[in-house]
């Protein structure tokens, strides 16, 4: 059955300090050394496919906190053949980036 799983993480970091760029260059890197083939990046997304299913990772601004950091939703979605191929993407993704520990 097509599955479609998604998950969102709240991320701010200064964009002199940390530019967006910066962040899709580390999230790929990440992504390919955790067996994501093809690994994409573009302005919307850093995308991958693995187990056949692909994943992408798009930051979202969600707003200006007026000292200079930005506040983004990021959407960590996978399309799969498989619920568990999507979910397992999905979460592979959040702890790659530390995200389940609060690193960013």
């Amino acid at each position: 059955m097509a599955t479609l799983w998604f998950d969102t993480v709240e991320i701010t970091f200064h964009p002199v300090a940390a530019p967006l760029s910066r962040w899709k260059a580390v999230m790929a890197a990440r992504m390919q050394s955790g067996n994501f083939t093809g690994v994409v990046t573009n302005d919307a997304e850093v995308a991958g496919g693995r187990s056949g299913g692909w994943t992408s990772v798009a930051p979202l601004h969600k707003r200006d906190l007026g000292d200079g950091r930005q506040e983004f939703v990021v959407v960590i979605m996978c399309a799969a053949d498989s619920v568990d191929v999507a979910k397992s993407n999905v979460s592979d993704v959040r702890l790659m980036m530390g995200w389940n520990d609060g690193l960013w």
